[in-house]
């Protein structure tokens, strides 16, 4: 459980940086989205006032073109009048569709149109007076003042109009300087969360990393205490995993079945344990297999050798149990066995004095029941020996025979 809950906090740690991050990302992705709109506005805006500057600077060339033609008489001042009449309408037109998203702009256009239509003509009547000869006539056209007038309408409208557009560009200045603000604070947000997150799930980690490298090295000392344990046991002993191969063999299995642990591990434990029936020499089965299929300890049968390496076959006594972890999963079978040839020895060697003794018994038994009545003769023997009256030779034919 408490693995799980681990697992849980990684991924969970994980997935909220992720999750950050990709906000984030969001949010970034829409402020500069945000921030280039402005930029573009701010950029639209100065635009315009370079629009208005360009018409305001037409029209006030054209005048001064008109100046100099009239007091040199050289056409060479015409450029800039020329210049007006062919491009002033058309920079009014520019004019109007980039102030197409500003009515109070749009409703002076045709104002600064028209003004600018009565410049260009009060200029042309002056020139064609002149060229007609008319020299003081032009003069006089020009002394009326009327052209200055329309050209302070002018100066007026595009004055009203700089002002609206320098307003608009302060807002959208300022606008773009919040925009990017945020965007920078956002980044800097982002960064910090990220940063923070990784301090945290780089500890996280390490802490995991220390209370693994503990465990391992807990482990790896109980592993080598069982070690030392199994290989001091005086019996055999072979570890198997789940799937019946050797993980382990102490010495003294080693002594017994004439193989080495370097040579049996991952091996078949039916191929390094290999035993038999005493009587009929057929395979037994091993009892690790029946620890596998039964799942409890399963002892061996009477009368079981084990085959050495070298052939030779060795009377053994054994049991296997199986291993299983803090779940009760089956993980492997510890197989214990010990050399019995001592015992059968000794058993043989019980059975034989039995059997003597059984002998022993029966033959005391025997010369008792023969005993009884062979004393019976000897005493009647003794009797007719001592009796009056029997012959010497018979006395002493007696006397031989006791």
């Amino acid at each position: 459980m408490k693995t799980v809950y681990k697992r849980f906090s990684v991924i969970t740690g994980f997935g909220m940086l992720l999750a950050i991050l990709v906000a984030n990302s969001i949010v970034v992705r829409r402020q500069v989205k945000v921030q280039v709109d402005n930029q573009a506005w701010v950029s639209h805006t100065q635009q315009v006032l370079l629009q208005m500057s360009e018409v305001e600077a037409l029209l006030t060339d054209a005048e001064t073109g008109q100046r100099g033609y009239l007091y040199t008489g050289q056409p060479s001042y015409l450029a800039p009048y020329s210049k007006a009449v062919n491009q002033v309408e058309a920079q009014i037109e520019r004019l109007a569709e980039l102030t197409a998203d500003n009515p109070r702009q749009q409703a002076r256009i045709p104002e600064l149109r028209s003004l600018a239509q009565q410049k260009l003509n009060e200029l042309a009547a002056t020139i064609s007076l002149y060229r007609s000869g008319d020299v003081n006539g032009a003069k006089a056209l020009v002394l009326t003042n009327g052209g200055l007038h329309t050209m302070e309408r002018i100066r007026s409208v595009i004055a009203d109009m700089q002002r609206d557009e320098t307003s608009l560009h302060a807002v959208r200045t300022q606008t773009y300087g919040k925009s990017v603000r945020v965007t920078v604070a956002c980044i800097y947000l982002a960064s910090i969360l990220a940063a923070l997150g990784l301090i945290l799930l780089a500890y996280f980690v390490l802490h995991e990393i220390s209370s693994q490298e503990r465990h391992a090295a807990e482990i790896k000392r109980r592993e080598e205490w069982f070690r030392v344990t199994l290989t001091s046991v005086g019996d055999g002993v072979i570890a198997t995993d789940k799937n019946g191969r050797v993980t382990f063999i102490n010495p003294i299995a080693e002594r017994l079945t004439g193989r080495r642990l370097e040579q049996t591990r991952g091996s078949g434990v039916s191929q390094v344990f290999p035993i038999y029936n005493e009587l009929t020499l057929e395979p037994v089965q091993n009892p690790v297999n029946k620890v596998m299929e039964l799942g409890h300890i399963v002892g061996l049968a009477n009368h079981t050798v084990l085959k050495h390496a070298d052939g030779s076959l060795i009377p053994i006594e054994d049991s296997a149990a199986p291993i299983r972890d803090d779940k009760g999963t089956l993980i492997g079978v510890v197989l214990v066995f010990r050399d019995a040839t001592a015992e059968r020895r000794t058993q043989e060697l019980v059975r034989k004095t039995e059997k003597i003794a059984a002998a022993a018994r029966l033959a005391a038994t025997v010369a008792h029941e023969i005993n009884n009545p062979l004393e019976a003769v000897g005493n009647l023997i003794y009797l007719a020996r001592v009796r009056d009256g029997v012959p010497e030779t018979k006395r002493n034919w007696l006397a031989r025979h006791m």
